[in-house]
């Protein structure tokens, strides 16, 4: 007897306590509504359309009456000679990004502000860091016009003082390349700092403070200490870049070379082409833009499942999942 009320208790404690936690955190069940929406709206939903990679979709069948073609748009777009030069400049960008940006220049920012101890100092140091996250890439493109317009830019007025040739970067793709790179690591390096800068602030003083006694430097204070500190974040970093290795934002490219078409051998990228294909209206453009957009998701789970399997394996530690 005494143990059927036992029994019967602990599920009405369990559904008390689940009912106390749902009203003491209402208001954070509330919040979430909103991004809870705006994911099944944006990623979820558009799932659907996901058909029309593999249809021979028409405006007038709509998307579940069109034919169905099988892999024919994935060889078709494989088979164009843009696609090729893609790819090529989606890789390169994309990895120069994760290396330079993310991984080199976010960790080197993190232990120079670090290594600033004046409050006053740090926060000037931070914003400056900071601040050119916050510009959108329209300000960004309209500087660099400024800069290096042919006309009347900087860039050309210092070419003439050295007794150079004057150039129109707007005109030369080699150029390009380093351009958007030096773009990104201005605009990007600060707010990729952000998350070494919060490991960093979690190591314990007193390891720095037995490292003097033992005669470490600088430089090895860093590499014993400080780097081990951010490992962890590093690797969590690495894992989640991966997923956008053939991504790419359509802004940074697009802005910055001001929809020029003349530079495509060396900025056109896959978020500008399945961008230039759905603006161009047809329904084989569709149909193309929507395989690539799959390919790009599926070698993008694939690689950070992979990496995170490798990492898990070296140290469980600094996996992501």
């Amino acid at each position: 007897m005494s143990t059927n009320i036992l029994k019967a208790k602990v599920p009405s404690l369990k559904r008390e306590e689940l009912s106390g936690r749902v009203k003491t955190q209402i208001l954070y069940y509330a919040m979430a509504i909103v991004p809870i929406l705006w994911i099944m709206v944006f990623h979820y939903l558009p799932m659907v359309g996901l058909r029309l990679g593999f249809a021979n979709y028409t405006f007038r069948k709509g998307v579940f009456d069109s034919e169905w073609v099988g892999l024919k748009w994935f060889m078709t777009v494989f088979k164009t000679y843009d696609f090729k030069i893609v790819i090529r400049n989606t890789l390169l960008y994309n990895i120069t990004r994760i290396l330079l940006v993310d991984m080199f220049c976010g960790v080197v920012f993190a232990l120079l502000l670090y290594e600033i101890k004046g409050r006053i100092s740090n926060k000037i140091f931070h914003t400056c860091m900071l601040l050119p996250a916050f510009l959108s890439w329209t300000v960004v493109a309209a500087c660099l016009l400024l800069f290096g317009q042919p006309d009347t830019g900087m860039l050309n007025a210092v070419l003439e003082d050295l007794g150079l040739e004057r150039i129109n970067i707007y005109r030369e793709k080699e150029y390009w390349p380093y351009i958007i790179t030096i773009a990104k690591i201005y605009k990007n390096s600060g707010f990729a700092s952000i998350y070494f800068y919060s490991a960093l602030l979690s190591i314990d003083n007193q390891l720095f403070d037995a490292a003097k006694l033992d005669g470490a430097n600088r430089l090895q204070q860093i590499k014993h200490i400080s780097l081990p500190a951010i490992r962890t974040v590093f690797c969590i970093t690495l894992i989640s870049s991966l997923g956008g290795v053939l991504g790419g934002a359509v802004s940074p490219n697009y802005e910055l070379i001001r929809g020029s078409t003349v530079l495509n051998d060396t900025t056109l990228t896959l978020g500008l082409y399945i961008r230039n294909s759905i603006t161009a209206g047809s329904s084989l453009s569709f149909a193309q833009s929507t395989a690539v957009g799959l390919m790009q998701s599926v070698i993008g789970v694939v690689l950070v499942t992979g990496c995170n399997a490798v990492i898990r394996k070296i140290n469980s530690a600094d996996s992501l999942f």
